[in-house]
């Protein structure tokens, strides 16, 4: 079946709304996921570990954050991979996460086009707190519509300390 989820006033959407703990094995085959700020395809917000999830659905928000896999992270996101066009109509906008605020990206690919007004990443949109991200690959176009100077194949704005190795 085909997932459509629409919350256009909402924070948090996602097949998960707000992650206190971890979800591993996920998988949305297809379908649109859509809302204001903090939306993914498997989570809005992850507060601890996302792990060998997949996400083929489309993905569209109006606000801040939007992620294939997760709106944002507070945590860990690992194994997973992204084949969903993602299109924010603000900014923060990353084929894996629209916003990583603190942990870790590992072993993640993203094959979806990730469009954005600014901050728009092949796999995060932007980075707010020290974090790392380690072998990962995006394949997607990565377009921003602002010509801010804000985008990038694998991160379009970093904000703290990153360590980025593999990609």
């Amino acid at each position: 079946p085909q997932v459509v989820l629409m919350v256009p006033d909402s924070y948090n959407t996602g097949i998960i709304g707000s992650l206190s703990g971890s979800a591993t094995n996920v998988t949305v085959a297809n379908g649109t996921i859509s809302g204001n700020g903090n939306v993914g395809g498997i989570c809005g917000t992850s507060y601890k570990t996302v792990s060998h999830c997949t996400n083929y659905a489309q993905v569209f928000a109006t606000g801040s954050s939007l992620g294939g896999i997760c709106g944002n992270s507070l945590g860990t996101i690992e194994y997973c991979t992204n084949y969903g066009a993602v299109q924010n109509s603000s900014y923060g906008a990353g084929g894996l996460v629209g916003q990583q605020q603190v942990g870790s990206i590992s072993h993640c690919a993203n094959y979806g086009n990730v469009e954005g007004i600014k901050y728009v990443g092949g796999i995060a949109g932007w980075i707010t707190t020290a974090s790392s991200i380690t072998n990962v690959i995006s394949t997607g176009n990565v377009t921003e519509t602002s010509n801010n100077g804000t985008a990038g194949l694998v991160v379009g704005r970093v904000q703290a300390a990153l360590t980025l190795s593999g990609y």
